[in-house]
This record gives C-alpha cells, sequence and structure tokens, in this order.
C-alpha cells in the first residue's frame, strides 16, 4: 500500500504543487506601452495626469476625428481624455 502511494500518488501532487505555484507567481506583462493622459477636476478646473495602459484607450489619437475618448474617474464620472498638460487637445477615436 504505501509503495502504491509513493510510487504514483506522491509525484501527482508533488506536480500539481509545482504547477500551482508557477503560475501564482507569474507576471502579469502587458504587451501595451503605459502612456500619460490628462484630464480636467470638475471640481477644481485642475489638469490632473494619470498613466494608464494603452489597452484601456485603444486607437485614442489626436489625430483622429471621431468622438472623444473618456475614462471613468471614481467621483467625477466620465471624464474627457487630452494629450497635453494644458488640456486643450483632445484624444479622439478613430
Amino acid at each position: 500500500m504505501k509503495s502504491i502511494f509513493f510510487k504514483f500518488a506522491l509525484p501527482v501532487f508533488a506536480l500539481i504543487i509545482a504547477i500551482t505555484t508557477s503560475l501564482a507567481f507569474a507576471p502579469n506583462v502587458s504587451e501595451e506601452a503605459p502612456i500619460d493622459v490628462y484630464y480636467k477636476d470638475k471640481d477644481t478646473d485642475e489638469c490632473i495626469c494619470v498613466t494608464i495602459d494603452d489597452s484601456f484607450i485603444p486607437n485614442c489619437n489626436v489625430i483622429n476625428t471621431g468622438p472623444v475618448c473618456t475614462i471613468f474617474v471614481f467621483g467625477q464620472g466620465a471624464a474627457f481624455l487630452f494629450a497635453d498638460a494644458n488640456c486643450t487637445l483632445h484624444l479622439r477615436k478613430p
């Protein structure tokens, strides 16, 4: 009985632990580069910089002519995104 356990069950258990451990500590790497965007605070009218992953705002660019890109800001709702620190150049979708 002990030999069956040590020959089969113990290696299977060790393999399960090894796989679980390797997945638990895998880095969460995004292929998208983080970018700096700005939004205007509704209370203070100040232009605030946030760094976000490009996947949150795909295809948002200054040269596009479509609708303005927005982001949800807690406590403020949807806010327009800007490309510059003066909050004058809107980021737009294609």
